[in-house]
């Protein structure tokens, strides 16, 4: 794999995800919706994630893109938010830390997501980035309730996974 290939795969990543930026809250709605689904079994999103997607981006990446595409409105898109392994230390952590029977539950999830195959993955990282969401929702709700804003320090450590970590989860070479 040359240094222009790789240069390539980031210049489209980051074009996507500058697009996806810009989508209006209907089309991220749409993509949202279809969370889970593969692109051949997506509803009403198709213009959506095909005028996001630049068009270099070979054919068989499409259903990659499209992965991340509904994924990414249930990100916290602001800049510098972490990355997924972050993420879900932080989730595990909210839920109990290492002795709680429900982080030990994110445990299994987490191993059933690194061992699953590639037809279940887009069900499997759907589920987790849901549970990233939500649990992120919950945090913010606590320390809102714990006295107004939360602190720098927490808003921190609720941060979800963003666009830098969206254009992570794509692939950097073509897999054939």
């Amino acid at each position: 794999m040359s240094d222009r290939t790789v240069t390539r795969f980031q210049r489209q990543a980051a074009e996507f995800i500058a697009a996806l930026e810009q989508l209006d809250a209907g089309g991220l709605a749409r993509l949202k919706r279809n969370a889970g689904h593969t692109l051949a079994d997506a509803r009403d999103v198709h213009r959506a994630f095909f005028q996001s997607l630049p068009y270099t981006v070979s054919e068989h990446l499409h259903e990659d893109y499209f992965l991340i595409a509904t994924l990414f409105p249930l990100a916290d898109n602001r800049a510098g938010a972490g990355n997924f392994g972050d993420t879900m230390r932080r989730v595990k952590q909210a839920r109990g830390g290492d002795t709680s029977g429900r982080a030990n539950s994110l445990d299994r999830r987490f191993e059933t997501l690194l061992d699953c195959e590639r037809e279940h993955l887009h069900f499997r990282l759907r589920q987790a980035v849901r549970l990233a969401a939500s649990s992120q929702q919950a945090m913010i709700a606590c320390s809102a309730s714990a006295g107004g804003r939360a602190s720098p320090a927490r808003r921190s450590s609720a941060a979800f996974a963003g666009p830098s970590s969206s254009a992570a989860l794509l692939p950097t070479a073509p897999s054939y």
